[in-house]
């Protein structure tokens, strides 16, 4: 049993189960930020500046969204490359090391981009929703309800499969420390 290897991987599996309990927010925040978003953005703005702040917002959102993705998609596969070096040069000694590079890497990610990134983006959905509230009052009289981020919250809330796209990053984190404690364990 390689115990190096066990005690990192447990750390690994202890953040990514902390991980899991922030991915949810207090809706006392979301309302505090709504509330002074709401004060920000005067009553009688213009329509075409509240759309024109819609589109910048979005486009903020898809740039980040963009940004974590890409930079995901290569820490996420080099840790788990790094995962499988000690098997293919055949060097048992390096299984510490690589766990220790691998679960690092990882939460680096999944911490200082992902996480951060998520916050930032729920930030700017709230702003987004208010800015829908106030382009469907304008457009109240036409009887048209704008707002396609509006109408996707209220219509995935409660469900179960969205509870699970949330946390996907942490699953597989621990999917990361699981297999490192088997490899602890067992090689």
């Amino acid at each position: 049993m390689d115990c190096i290897t066990l005690v990192i991987s447990l750390i690994g599996v202890v953040f990514a189960i902390s991980y899991t309990l922030l991915v949810p927010r207090k809706a006392e925040d979301d309302e505090t930020i709504k509330s002074t978003t709401k004060t920000e953005i005067p009553e009688n703005l213009d329509k075409e500046l509240l759309l024109k702040d819609y589109d910048i917002t979005n486009q903020e959102i898809e740039r980040r969204e963009n940004i974590t993705l890409v930079v995901g998609s290569i820490l996420i596969a080099a840790a788990f490359l790094i995962a499988s070096q000690p098997f293919l040069i055949n060097n048992k000694t390096l299984i510490p090391i690589a766990a220790l590079a691998s679960i690092v890497l990882y939460l680096l990610w999944l911490f200082v981009l992902h996480l951060t990134t998520k916050y930032i983006d729920e930030i700017a959905y709230i702003r987004i929703h208010v800015l829908e509230e106030r382009i469907s009052e304008l457009e109240k009289s036409k009887g048209y309800k704008f707002g396609v981020h509006t109408f996707l919250q209220e219509q995935i809330k409660e469900k179960v499969w969205i509870k699970v796209r949330r946390s996907f990053w942490g699953l597989l984190f621990i999917m990361l420390c699981g297999y490192w404690i088997l490899i602890s364990i067992f090689y």
